[in-house]
């Protein structure tokens, strides 16, 4: 497994993530609101850590949305 450091997700991506999945922003709109360029998203989605924490994300909004019912 890659050392801890590498498996890193910055604040910058976290928060595109959520407004991506929160907010219904489009890709390009939650990398405005991040202040990330929208290669960064794309590299940062090609990591599968990344990738669990994106899962994880809509997971706790669709539970959060169901609890909400």
């Amino acid at each position: 497994a890659p050392p801890p450091s590498s498996r890193r997700i910055s604040t910058r991506i976290r928060q595109a993530i959520r407004e991506r999945v929160e907010n219904g922003k489009s890709i390009a709109e939650a990398c405005r609101i991040a202040g990330i360029a929208q290669s960064t998203w794309f590299k940062a989605m090609t990591q599968p850590h990344v990738v669990a924490y994106v899962e994880a994300t809509k997971g706790r909004f669709v539970s959060e949305i169901d609890r909400l019912k």
